[in-house]
């Protein structure tokens, strides 16, 4: 782990750079209140927008994930909120839709308690988020969620040291990785 928030950015060539902010507390390096992203002119460096991660009145912090294209000129990005790990119970998390002109955040598609654990990341292939989860007790697991039935699918799981950490997806085919 790292003491220094990260960040994650995506670059439309020409057009803007996103870039979310997790914004840690200092004293125990946990999510703040709230979190951001920015969305800059790569022409100037000037911030065009600095966006509240909020949706109808909940803050989502510690955008964990990276970028990732959804419906026409629209993003999704996975917020973790409180990793359950740390002895957070609340479900904090989930994945934002953000679109529009400027930048807003649009809805959600899926949150933690119908994912029922902490997102690490995700992919979103054919109408489908695949995702990889982190429950409390450090089991990861690789999951399939159809936000139009609301249907929620376990594919694969892993308990203890090697736990799964990255999700890709290259023409059609859903890639995960294990920390082994």
């Amino acid at each position: 782990g790292s003491s220094c928030p990260a960040y994650m950015y995506f670059d439309e060539p020409g057009s803007r750079v996103l870039i979310a902010l997790q914004r840690l507390d200092t004293s125990n390096y946990l999510p703040a209140d709230y979190s951001l992203v920015l969305v800059v002119n790569p022409a100037t460096a000037a911030i065009v927008t600095e966006l509240r991660l909020r949706y109808t009145g909940k803050d989502y912090t510690n955008p964990y994930t990276r970028f990732r294209s959804f419906e026409s000129d629209s993003f999704l990005i996975g917020c973790a909120g409180h990793f359950k790990m740390t002895g957070v119970t609340a479900d904090d998390g989930g994945v934002l839709v953000l679109g529009g002109n400027p930048l807003e955040v649009q809805g959600v598609l899926v949150d933690e308690a119908q994912l029922g654990a902490d997102i690490v990341d995700f992919v979103w292939v054919n109408k489908t988020l695949y995702a990889i989860t982190l429950a409390v007790d450090g089991k990861s697991s690789m999951i399939s969620f159809d936000p139009d039935t609301g249907g929620l699918q376990t594919i694969l799981s892993k308990a203890g040291k090697g736990y799964l950490w990255r999700i890709e997806e290259r023409e059609g085919i859903v890639y995960v990785c294990s920390r082994d």
